[in-house]
């Protein structure tokens, strides 16, 4: 079959030059980047690490490579004709890969990965086909769909990001890649220079998930200061927040290499779950003050995370932050991830000094935390405790609420097993609801996990309330509520290094 010349291939398609070298450009590149990976499949299925050549003289792409591109579901810009991608299907990711960037580079649009799913081999539905799919769930958005445009309206606003987005999920039996969703109307035009210099970025094949795979790399791990300085080199297409805190930590680290941090992020997608961290100073101060760790659920910071602050006893009897973890709200199991934080964060030779952990926790989890710490006492506060009873309380009939209320509070200070036995007697008398029912089968039962007389003993109990109550003061007066978790981070260093917050609190921060 002839090879016509790019000029006049190009003028038979109706397209200025560039526009096809940079058509046809892509294609012998996807189209050489599918010979040699499958090249490389090859080799590795029979065992077999050798050398694929550098060129191939059997590869001749030829004027039917191009039909696909000049189709209408490709060459035709008008938007009802995009929308027609919903349905399409692809035997493979590297199908649906070498597909979209041709697409995306033939109608000059910019699409980023927003989250993504792995298939997983275990499903009931896995085959054979299961490696080439790769992907349960990609979710694609444009580029502007957050405000990254440097133009701004007559009045001066930034413009309204850009919804345009596609979805791309496993078909029936993960046998295809599907295209369930395809909104294309994009409310942005972009200059063909700036394209060509932004594109190479944006395509599927150049950076596959690169910074997803990064955060799923470190997630719970300490962090080095190069994973940091990786994370923010990659982060550019990234929420504006994320990257603000990324660059709050690498700071942090750059002042104190010594501290110890963890990021926490959602499976899969770019988004914090919780920021452990502990300072050098922090760190030094546990090791010489280990007998007691209390940890607390501090204060919420704003709607979707809550501060927990690990606090020890020095020797003047006061109260010392220790370490910090900033945690969503609907995490499952916070404390316990900061108490393992903080054993892995002291040497082997303070870890046996650790004789009593306190937690603001529910009863499942400060049983997790028992099973993890057999040697050391672990309980519950009696404000949580309360918390949690007053809570269930707040069930039953309004007259009798504030009756149980006060038994209940008086079961939880009891200073003495005899003392507790009293106050239950008392309850059992007193209350007939479905409450003394729970309370019996499920609190009564593990009573020296969260009653007073089992835990620490006056004063050191009246102590530690004092310690909590004067550590909570402290962050109302520095962390703004409903502020960013970079600002947050910021906060609490400071409190830490006794320096003021100068970012003001105007209704928020």
């Amino acid at each position: 079959m002839p090879f016509l010349p790019q000029g006049q291939l190009c003028e038979n398609l109706g397209m200025s030059l560039k526009q096809g070298a940079r058509v046809i450009s892509t294609i012998l590149s996807n189209a050489y980047s599918c010979f040699f990976q499958s090249q490389m499949e090859d080799s590795h299925a029979n065992g077999i690490c050798s050398n694929v050549p550098q060129t191939s003289e059997s590869f001749q792409p030829s004027v039917s490579a191009f039909k696909d591109l000049i189709s209408p579901s490709l060459g035709d810009e008008k938007t009802s004709d995009l929308n027609n991608l919903e349905g399409r299907e692809f035997l493979s990711w590297v199908d649906f890969r070498t597909f979209f960037d041709r697409w995306c580079e033939r109608n000059m649009f910019l699409f980023k990965i927003r989250c993504y799913t792995p298939l997983s081999r275990g499903s009931s539905h896995s085959n054979k086909n299961t490696s080439a799919i790769k992907y349960n769930y990609v979710q694609l958005v444009c580029k502007y769909s957050i405000n990254q445009h440097a133009t701004r309206s007559s009045s001066g606003e930034p413009p309204v990001p850009c919804q345009a987005s596609i979805v791309v999920q496993a078909g029936p039996s993960h046998k295809c890649l599907l295209i369930t969703h395809a909104k294309l109307d994009h409310n942005h035009r972009i200059a063909e220079e700036e394209f060509d210099h932004l594109f190479p970025r944006y395509m599927l094949k150049a950076k596959p998930f690169l910074f997803l795979e990064m955060t799923n790399t470190i997630s719970k791990q300490f962090l080095m200061l190069k994973d940091l300085q990786d994370l923010v080199s990659q982060s550019s297409d990234e929420e504006p927040a994320l990257r603000d805190l990324l660059e709050e930590l690498t700071l942090t680290f750059s002042k104190d290499p010594k501290v110890k941090m963890k990021l926490v992020f959602c499976p899969d997608i770019a988004e914090v779950e919780g920021i452990f961290l502990m300072t050098s100073a922090m760190k030094s101060l546990l090791e010489r003050f280990p007998s007691v760790i209390y940890i607390n659920q501090s204060m919420s910071i704003n709607d979707e995370f809550h501060l927990y602050t690990a606090i020890c006893e020095d020797a003047d009897n006061r109260g010392r932050a220790c370490a910090y973890f900033i945690s969503r709200k609907e995490s499952l199991t916070p404390v316990r991830f900061m108490v393992v934080s903080l054993m892995q964060s002291v040497s082997d030779l303070i870890k046996p000094l650790i004789k009593t952990v306190i937690l603001h926790a529910s009863l499942e989890e400060v049983v997790l935390v028992q099973s993890l710490l057999p040697k050391r006492t672990v309980i519950m506060s009696q404000a949580c405790a309360l918390q949690i009873l007053h809570s269930k309380i707040e069930m039953e009939e309004h007259s009798v609420q504030d009756k149980i209320k006060n038994i209940v509070s008086n079961l939880a200070l009891s200073s003495t097993p005899e003392i507790y036995k009293h106050n239950l007697k008392t309850l059992k008398v007193t209350i007939k609801t479905s409450f003394l029912h729970f309370f019996l089968n499920y609190w009564h039962l593990r009573k020296e996990t969260w009653v007073a007389c089992w835990g620490l003993q006056e004063p050191q109990r009246i102590r530690f309330v004092n310690h909590i109550r004067t550590h909570l003061q402290s962050l109302q007066s520095t962390v703004c509520l409903n502020t960013s978790l970079s600002s947050c981070v910021n906060a609490l260093l400071k409190l830490q290094s006794g320096l003021p917050n100068t970012n003001k609190c105007l209704g928020g921060c």
